[in-house]
């Protein structure tokens, strides 16, 4: 009978701890990493530029049905809030400001493109929403004319450039024609990947370089002052 009592304290001394094991990780899943997330991205807004959208018509202040791109799922999107009801949304993209480029996940992304002429998006903005907004920081530079965006990581070697193809009419040293496509560099290297490199890779490369060292450094202050007020 002895034996039996001590097995029964045993599994209720498991039940509980069990429990106790389960509440610690609901408050870690659904509260203090979600804090923690936002925490990171408000601190990046500190130190990171971006890309701003075209202001848009309050009249499309309304939601829109948006099917998922890997379940039978539906969601709501809002393009004059630009909000989303899907997961990524509510974890990540919604903390960055109104109108902010890396404010749309991949279902006001699809709505706005269909909308793009409505809205007066820009062509190097479609190219940069067409593939995939997935950078920190952007910026918008002009290099002899041409005006190119760059996407960035402050920690990361990889650089995405978005910037115009050149056409066979365009003439030297004037802005070029063509489309706006994505490429890839490694600065650390000096390389292009994925492809071809674009119109004058060598000027891109200073100017991402020195782009590089100064948001760099504007990182480590930033981070230093964080860390001292939290």
């Amino acid at each position: 009978m002895g034996g039996l009592v001590i097995v029964l304290d045993w599994l209720r001394l498991a039940m509980i701890l069990v429990f106790i094991l389960a509440v610690v990780i609901f408050i870690l899943r659904f509260y203090f990493v979600p804090a923690w997330k936002k925490k990171k991205i408000l601190r990046a807004q500190s130190y990171c530029p971006s890309i701003m959208l075209p202001e848009i018509d309050k009249k499309f202040d309304a939601p829109i049905e948006v099917p998922s791109y890997k379940n039978d799922k539906i969601y709501k999107v809002n393009l004059f809030l630009q909000t989303c009801t899907c997961r990524r949304f509510r974890a990540r993209r919604g903390h960055f400001p109104l109108g902010d480029v890396r404010r749309l996940c991949r279902h006001i992304r699809k709505e706005l493109m269909i909308k793009r002429t409505v809205f007066g998006i820009s062509e190097m903005l479609q190219c940069i929403i067409e593939k995939r907004v997935r950078d920190k920081c952007y910026i918008e530079v002009e290099i002899y004319g041409n005006k190119i965006a760059i996407g960035f990581h402050p920690k990361s070697d990889f650089v995405r450039i978005y910037t115009r193809k050149k056409e066979t009419s365009d003439l030297p040293d004037e802005p070029l024609t063509g489309p706006y496509d994505k490429y890839t560099l490694i600065v650390s290297q000096g390389a292009w990947v994925y492809g071809a490199p674009p119109v004058v890779a060598d000027r891109v490369l200073e100017v991402v370089v020195d782009l590089l060292k100064k948001n760099r450094a504007l990182m480590r202050n930033k981070r230093n002052n964080w860390k001292f007020w939290s």
